[in-house]
């Protein structure tokens, strides 16, 4: 029996979230397509390619896998301690870039 395409999560917010958030759901990333406040629930992206803010000091090769820093909320080139792989750089970064485009979850 066909429930949904699996593209989206119904994720209940158990703090604040923002439009275009990255949320960490146990093992799957999204993105949050709407503000929502505790106790709201709200849809999130689990599939997709997203500009996500970006570790400025190193360049990202196409292709590459890429972190996710939670405590500064950017995109790793390398895993630095446990950061968790969020996906697949869908664009090149040089060093300086401060963005770069992932397909979460890939």
């Amino acid at each position: 029996m066909f429930v949904q395409d699996g593209k989206n999560l119904e994720y209940p917010c158990t703090a604040a979230v923002a439009r275009e958030d990255v949320l960490k759901v146990n093992d799957t990333f999204g993105i949050a397509a709407t503000d929502g406040a505790i106790g709201d629930v709200i849809t999130v992206y689990t599939e997709g390619v997203f500009t996500l803010a970006a570790d400025s000091t190193a360049a990202i090769t196409q292709g590459s896998t890429v972190y996710w820093d939670a405590t500064n909320k950017k995109v790793l080139a390398a895993q630095t301690a446990s950061e968790p792989a969020i996906g697949k750089a869908w664009a090149a970064k040089v060093a300086d870039g401060t963005t770069v485009d992932v397909k979460i979850n890939a």
